[in-house]
């Protein structure tokens, strides 16, 4: 994807996040870096074994809001199992390993951050956060 295009996308994300409200009776797990001082907290809805709803609210750097909002945008109405393999691909793709292409959307301009370790943990910080609340829900 062109450089400008990413950017654009990204600042989209940060400055106007998809699924950024609290919703109290929502599952929720507190996502928070020391590197960047992000500080989200994430709320699931699980019925079913399916991401019914996921929002988040917090203060964070434009990588962690970006890919939490692409995150939620992404997750959203899988089943467990899907999102979970979605998130593994996620974390490959940011670790440079080989990943299912197929399984990433819009969270492919994240794919060179894994050059700045304090950036990859900015990417992947929701994306962790969900991964807990999925393993912890079961």
């Amino acid at each position: 994807m062109d450089p400008m295009k990413k950017r654009a996308l990204l600042m989209e994300h940060a400055t106007h996040p998809r699924h950024y409200r609290k919703e109290e009776r929502y599952v929720s797990v507190r996502a928070y870096s020391h590197t960047c001082a992000d500080d989200l907290t994430l709320m699931v809805n699980i019925q079913d074994d399916v991401i019914e709803d996921v929002c988040f609210y917090g203060h964070a750097c434009a990588i962690a809001t970006a890919a939490a909002s692409m995150m939620c945008e992404e997750l959203r109405k899988q089943d467990r199992k899907s999102a979970l393999k979605q998130i593994e691909a996620y974390e490959r793709m940011l670790d440079q390993q080989p990943y299912e292409a197929e399984r990433i959307g819009e969270e492919a301009i994240f794919a060179d951050v894994a050059t700045k370790a304090n950036r990859r943990e900015c990417a992947f910080l929701s994306w962790k956060a969900m991964r807990q609340v999925l393993e912890d829900e079961r």
